[in-house]
Order: structure tokens, then C-alpha cells, then sequence
């Protein structure tokens, strides 16, 4: 059996970048896209193990503009299609302003269904470890940092 893959969703070069790198050394495999578009097709071909998301901006469609909360958004579109609803997909939503956003949309995110929410910086060292965990227990919701 491979490695178990896991997807990248974030518009920042330089994020995606390092996220990839920690990800690939802990020994999984990595797509990346920067729109939930994307994603949800990615998802649908199947084979994705865990999916990790700026929950602040992304894009919703390749080349489109960047959306607030667009993370959010797909996270409830996951969590309420029944396709990927089977899937029981863990998602791991990512942040660079935890304190205002913690407050305004974090809560919803984990209420939504996601696993984990972690601030920049601290995903440098959380992520892979959370990663693992997850994967491991196949735990469902509400795990918060």
C-alpha cells in the first residue's frame, strides 16, 4: 500500500510550499490546489486521506479571486454532500489571524465538521504530528488548538 495522500488547499505559494515539504518528509504524498473547485473534483476521484484548508482566503474557482471564508464554505459543502459525506474525510483548517478569526468563524469551522484549526505559525510545528493523530483514530470533529 502507499503513502496516504493528502490535500493542500491554500493560495499562498510560500504556505503550500512548506506545508508540502513537512508533509512529504513525514512520508505522505501531497496535492495542492488553491480553489475548493478543484478540490471537490480532486476528492471525487477519490484516494484523498486528510485535506488541509485556509479556512481565510482561498479561491473558489482557478484564477478567481480570492474569497473570505471561502474554507468555511466549502467545509459545509463537504460536510453536506453525500458523496463526501461517506468519505468521512478529515479536514484541517489553517489561519494567519486566529484571534479575530477564532472569534468570528473559528468556532463554526469545527461546528462545520472540520477536525482541527491551527494559526501560522504554530502549523509549522503542529501540523504533522495532528496529521498523524487524526489518520491514526480516524477521530471526527471538533479537535480545537
Amino acid at each position: 500500500m502507499g503513502a496516504k495522500v493528502i490535500l493542500i488547499v491554500e493560495d499562498q505559494l510560500a504556505l503550500q510550499k512548506v506545508v508540502c515539504r513537512e508533509l512529504k518528509r513525514a512520508g505522505y504524498e501531497t496535492i495542492w490546489t488553491d480553489a475548493t473547485q478543484d478540490a471537490k473534483e480532486i476528492i471525487e476521484r477519490g484516494g484523498i486521506a486528510l485535506v488541509v484548508t485556509d479556512v481565510d482566503e482561498v479561491r473558489e474557482k482557478r484564477y478567481g479571486p480570492k474569497l473570505r471564508a471561502q474554507g468555511l464554505k466549502f467545509l459545509r459543502e463537504l460536510r453536506l454532500n453525500p458523496l463526501f459525506e461517506k468519505q468521512c474525510l478529515p479536514v484541517i483548517g489553517t489561519t494567519c489571524h486566529m484571534p479575530e478569526n477564532a472569534l468570528s468563524w473559528g468556532p463554526d469551522f469545527l461546528k462545520a465538521g472540520g477536525n482541527a484549526l491551527l494559526e501560522w505559525p504554530a502549523v509549522f510545528d503542529e501540523l504533522v504530528p495532528l496529521v498523524n493523530y487524526i489518520l491514526d483514530s480516524r477521530c471526527t470533529g471538533g479537535i480545537a488548538k
